[in-house]
């Protein structure tokens, strides 16, 4: 799906004929499309953008690391595990977590004594910073000190262009794009209310279609809220 596509059915859909003499004169411009296309996407991001998961190491003493490399907002940051078999937020008492099942107290002693030490290298709760230095562009992650290395399970945030959106949503973003569309034609057509007619004025129905655009707008918004979001995985 590209820009021109999207204009091409936008007005086909409007009633647009490219062929002389045929169709109705759609009042719409290009320009005025294009801004329907640049108000839909960040609709669209706000509700489904790509989402991108990476591990990063981290050491003791280094609290800055580069993470412009990822391009997106980090939203989260997680220590990805913290022991062999359980994770920094796992229940390490509950029956899947392994230890209760040890049948051994010499194991168990180790296991949870090995535990709390790797709990202690990040304390009770891990805390996190993101910044994003407007002027340079360049984005850092700052972590609370730790105290033994950590791998670091980040998500981040990137908006879609019109050519990485998910093929399943094309035909949502066109209906959504048409709606805006529609929108626009029916507050202009509204200005004139009717055209003059050989018999009778002619309707130029602006209120309709306004009422059917905000309709559909409205129902788009709520399909694309509900949509669960695709998660690409990355490894730094």
């Amino acid at each position: 799906m590209t820009k021109g596509s999207i204009l091409q059915t936008v007005r086909i859909n409007l009633g647009y004929s490219s062929v002389e003499g045929q169709g109705v004169s759609v009042e719409l411009t290009d320009e005025q499309i294009t801004t329907c296309i640049t108000n839909a996407l960040q609709i669209y991001n706000r509700y489904s953008p790509i989402e991108k998961r990476a591990v990063i190491q981290a050491t003791p003493g280094v609290q800055q690391y580069d993470v412009t490399l990822y391009a997106g907002e980090v939203v989260e940051v997680t220590p990805q595990q913290i022991g062999t078999g359980y994770s920094y937020d796992s229940d390490i008492f509950s029956m899947s977590s392994g230890i209760l099942r040890t049948t051994d107290a010499g194991d168990y002693a180790l296991t949870l004594k090995d535990y709390n030490e790797r709990m202690s290298a990040v304390g009770a709760r891990f805390d996190w910073e993101y910044e994003r230095d407007p002027q340079t562009k360049k984005a850092y992650l700052y972590v609370a000190p730790l105290g033994r290395p950590l791998a670091l399970s980040i998500k981040f945030l990137v908006p879609h262009g019109i050519e990485t959106i998910n093929e399943d949503d094309n035909l949502w973003f066109l209906k959504y794009v048409q709606a805006l569309s529609e929108i626009i034609l029916a507050k202009m057509r509204g200005k004139y209310g009717s055209i003059p007619g050989m018999q009778s004025p002619v309707d130029m129905g602006a209120s309709s279609l306004l009422t059917e655009a905000k309709s559909n707008l409205e129902k788009l918004e709520t399909e694309i809220r509900s949509r669960p979001r695709r998660t690409l995985i990355l490894k730094g």
